[in-house]
């Protein structure tokens, strides 16, 4: 078969070989014995130049091993080239078959991006949050026991949170609840933190959250968070998180 069509039938893209073949045609003998020079002998018939049965004149001899090797190396040539685009498109169908890795990891750390965001906007919606404190938590079990003994119906709140915080050695006054926000910033015994209005259900126990007056309510608001999502003052209830103002909120140091 020939190895030019056979290689061109295997089909490689964009590939056609044109060979052109080397033939060498031995001389004949007489035409050997000619070139011999000052032999000044004719051949008899069926013997070489050289009087030997089957023997073949050397240049005669080396254009046809000439041939053979340029026949072989032409043969090697194009058995490479075939195994070469076979390679190729072997790993051109692997690679269209086979996700990348790289895009693997982008989609991985595509996934990943999208979970640290969620978690960016979660944090983000709590920054501020007071941590709770040991001052806090003996403070909201001091409010707990005052708004649960019984003796206010209601309208009391900063009476009962001054009497708690009274027994944690941080003093208020004045007739209305609104006035303990500006006496708690100036204590060093609270820090005042900032916490947006729907995370005031999950402030720790022991902060105290004081809301201005306004309109239906001018002495404002104070209470004591207990770490449950309630609310101490003259009474027990669930923290509130709508008074209508503005409000501020200080932790226990």
């Amino acid at each position: 078969m020939d190895p030019l069509a056979t290689l061109n039938q295997a089909g490689a893209p964009g590939l056609n070989l044109t060979v052109t073949s080397l033939t060498f045609s031995a001389p004949s003998l007489s035409d050997a014995a000619s070139c011999r020079c000052g032999s000044g002998l004719a051949p008899a018939s069926g013997l070489s130049p050289f009087g030997q049965p089957g023997a073949v004149d050397p240049m005669t001899q080396g254009l046809l091993r000439t041939e053979m090797m340029m026949n072989q190396t032409l043969m090697q040539l194009m058995q490479l080239m075939v195994q070469l685009m076979a390679n190729r498109g072997g790993q051109s169908g692997s690679s269209s078959a086979i996700p990348s890795a790289s895009g693997s990891s982008g989609a991985a750390s595509g996934a990943g991006g999208s979970g640290g965001g969620s978690s960016g906007a979660g944090a983000s919606a709590t920054a501020g949050m007071p941590g709770a404190t040991a001052t806090g938590s003996k403070l909201a079990e001091i409010a707990r026991a005052e708004a649960s003994n019984g003796d206010s119906s209601g309208g009391l709140c900063y009476r009962d949170v001054g009497r708690d915080l009274a027994k944690i050695g941080i003093n208020v006054s004045g007739a209305s609840a609104y006035m303990a926000a500006d006496q708690l910033a100036k204590n060093p015994k609270v820090k005042e933190m900032k916490v947006s209005q729907s995370d005031l259900p999950k402030l720790p126990a022991g902060a105290i959250v004081v809301w201005d007056r306004g309109a239906g309510h001018e002495h404002g608001h104070i209470s004591i968070a207990t770490g449950d999502g309630k609310e101490a003052s003259d009474l027990m209830r669930n923290q509130i998180t709508n008074y209508g103002t503005s409000f501020r909120v200080f932790m226990p140091q």
